[in-house]
């Protein structure tokens, strides 16, 4: 009866590994399973998707091959990090195999088992990241147009009527400074 009992246990545990296994190949953000050394231990598809690297080239690699924006000694003072603190939450930019970059927000998660392991999830952010520097670049782009019109420009609250912003010719024109 003991037996049979473990031999369920096992066949139990089998198959809960073979669905945690399918969610994660399956999963739209990418993921790692790294060692202590910052060996890729286990990646999958979505990762692969995002990097360009095939699953047995990422295999090969360490976390500095893909990192962009750390050196090797800022990376392992990281998992040293990580390792104290148990998890971490970062944003950072990899290496794509063509040599473009990609902006990676990271969940990081330690796992003392084995020798010390940990679980990484990336979420591609490039796009998001696009997004907000071409927002950026066009209300520079406003305020460089604003500030150097030869009329005199305001910029009126349509609910309160109240000035919110005026160029240098506005202030010359009505004769209050700007901040009036």
């Amino acid at each position: 009866a003991a037996r049979d009992r473990m031999e369920q246990s096992l066949a139990a545990l089998r198959a809960s590994e073979g669905r945690h296994r399918s969610i994660l190949r399956t999963a739209m953000d990418g993921f790692w399973l790294v060692d202590m050394q910052g060996r890729l231990l286990e990646v999958n598809d979505a990762y692969c998707r995002m990097s360009g690297y095939s699953e047995p080239e990422l295999m090969a690699m360490r976390i500095p091959d893909l990192e962009a924006d750390q050196t090797a000694e800022q990376i392992a003072a990281s998992i040293q990090k990580v390792k104290a603190e148990g998890e971490a939450r970062f944003e950072t930019r990899h290496r794509r195999k063509d040599g473009s970059l990609i902006d990676v927000a990271l969940g990081i998660q330690y796992r003392p088992a084995e020798g010390g392991q940990f679980v990484v999830f990336l979420h591609d952010i490039t796009a998001r990241k696009q997004a907000a520097m071409a927002l950026r670049e066009s209300a520079n782009q406003y305020r460089e147009l604003f500030e150097s019109s030869a009329d005199a420009l305001l910029l009126i609250a349509s609910d309160t009527g109240h000035v919110m912003d005026a160029n240098n010719m506005a202030s010359v024109l009505y004769g209050y400074e700007r901040d009036e």
